[in-house]
Parts: C-alpha cells; structure tokens; sequence
C-alpha cells in the first residue's frame, strides 16, 4: 500500500511542469543588482496540486563549481490546472 501511494505521488508531481518565460541578464555597468529569471509553471493535472517547499519544491544552482540549494525563492506551492506564465521571478 505504501508503494503504491509514493508512485501515484510521485506520478502526480512529474505532472507539473516549470516554464522559464523570460531571462533579464545583469546590466553590464550595474555592480549592485542581479538579472532577473521569470518562471510559470503548467500543471497537466485536472485538479490543483500542492506541494511544500522543501524535496520536492526547491531551486538548486551551480556557483563557483559547488551546488547550493535554495529551498524558498517565493516560488509557489499551490499549482493549479493549465499553463501559467510570469508566476515568479528571481534574482
């Protein structure tokens, strides 16, 4: 019973899908500010699906040839039906 809840989870989070909707690069004289990443997401499924911050909700980059997860970059845990774009950004 136990297996068969973490496949039909895990079935429902391969689902979702983020969407990188546009990428502002760092201005080329501007030292103190970043470039800006905006995401949206589309959820294939037919009903919301929620997922916390954490595993399974996290971004993770490469800096300097070591990997740094970020677990909370005020991406969204509730996703609902369909595409959406622009739900995000980071710095």
């Amino acid at each position: 019973m136990t297996a068969k809840f973490f496949h039909t989870f895990e079935a429902v989070i391969c689902l979702l899908q983020p969407i990188v909707n546009c990428v502002t690069p760092k201005p080329v004289n501007d030292t103190a500010s970043n470039g800006i990443v905006w995401f949206g997401y589309n959820n294939f499924n037919p009903h919301i699906v929620d997922v916390t911050k954490g595993a399974d909700n996290h971004f993770s980059a490469i800096s300097g040839g070591e990997g740094r997860i970020r677990v909370d970059v005020g991406q969204p845990t509730r996703f609902y039906p369909g595409k959406h774009d622009y739900v995000f950004s980071v710095r």
